[in-house]
């Protein structure tokens, strides 16, 4: 292992209370019972307006899409300052680095959050790139992924041999993007997302994110 391309929500950043409020007054004009952090890890779905679709039980309309899309955004944006780091974050973070493991922030976030809030919590200092969602929202990982390689492997301080780097994630987004790239995976089970669907995904899973990096740098 010799980089790590880390995932942002739920993974670097434990914000799962922040998403599930955000998200439950997002539906709550349409008559949704309310959600528990179980019940989003259990309906999660990219791309994203699948999961508003097992929410409503219905399929959606681009209007609606937009109109919901949007409003998870500003509630989001609201509570963000209840946030934090997951547990070891900085320490991890630090570690790698001064071991001279190079490290990349890639999210489906919009590009601008990630990069502001990436500087807030003291973490855009270790990252040789930071990649968020630049066109449109809800899309799958797969399309970011490749981009974000290619831009690693035109940077001078990443390695140029994509099989020693490791993604680290708490989605099945996370594997299918690495896995199209060719890249291994470390699944983190931070609450986010249903462990099952992680362990269902072939790759290792771990509590922690000290546990992933050290699963990721024994095999």
């Amino acid at each position: 292992m010799q980089h790590v391309i880390w995932d942002w929500n739920g993974t670097l950043l434990n914000d799962i209370h922040v998403v599930v409020d955000a998200v439950n007054e997002t539906v709550s004009p349409y008559g949704v019972p309310t959600l528990s952090v179980e019940d989003h890890a259990r309906l999660f779905a990219r791309p994203v307006s699948v999961f508003y679709e097992r929410m409503l039980q219905r399929p959606i309309t681009a209007r609606e899409w937009r109109d919901l899309d949007d409003t998870f955004h500003d509630a989001y944006a609201r509570r963000m300052p209840d946030a934090v780091l997951s547990d070891g974050a900085h320490e991890i973070l630090e570690s790698l680095h001064e071991n001279g493991t190079s490290q990349s922030l890639l999210s489906m976030a919009p590009h601008h959050h990630v990069t502001e809030r990436a500087k807030v919590f003291g973490v855009a200092r270790y990252m040789v790139r930071i990649d968020g969602l630049r066109d449109g929202s809800g899309a799958l990982k797969e399309g970011s992924m490749l981009s974000h390689l290619a831009g690693l492997l035109a940077h001078p301080s990443a390695p140029d041999d994509p099989s020693s780097y490791v993604v680290i994630g708490d989605s099945v987004d996370d594997a299918v993007a690495a896995r199209a790239n060719g890249v291994p995976a470390v699944m983190f089970a931070s609450g986010s997302h249903a462990r099952a669907d992680l362990v269902a995904t072939g790759f290792p899973v771990a509590d922690s994110l000290a546990e992933a990096i050290e699963v990721a740098r024994t095999g």
